[in-house]
């Protein structure tokens, strides 16, 4: 398996930059602690640039979302909606499906589901 890079990666797809971050086998402390980290890293970037238009990008692929880690995501979604054009995320199965439409809700702000990092990057490139 290929090693993940845990950090905030700035990313560019058809002429268009997106922030991805990779949660993909995460779960506990550690996806907590790795969320709030890119989460702070992120907000920091687009402040000192101005930009209220950015483009999001999450890979949960096989991570273990608790109640204790869906509260933090929440958290870090309202905290990044001022700043948040459109949001995608790769590997929401199961009951994480359930778990977007309740943060959809709550955030005001919609983020779809693919099946692939290259789908959501497609889309997110027309946003």
């Amino acid at each position: 398996m290929a090693k993940r890079t845990r950090g905030l990666q700035q990313i560019h797809h058809k002429g268009k930059e997106m922030f991805f971050s990779d949660y993909g086998d995460l779960g506990g402390q550690e996806f907590i602690d790795v969320m709030r980290r890119n989460v702070d890293e992120c907000i920091d970037l687009v402040k000192r640039s101005g930009r209220r238009d950015i483009l999001l990008l999450n890979d949960v692929t096989d991570a273990v979302v608790t109640p204790r880690v869906f509260g933090v995501m929440k958290e870090l979604v309202t905290k990044m909606k001022p700043y948040t054009r459109a949001r995608a995320v790769v590997g929401v199965t199961g009951a994480k499906k359930q778990l977007l439409q309740i943060a959809n809700k709550f955030s005001g702000v919609e983020t779809e589901a693919f099946a692939t990092v290259e789908e959501a990057k497609e889309w997110l490139a027309t946003q």
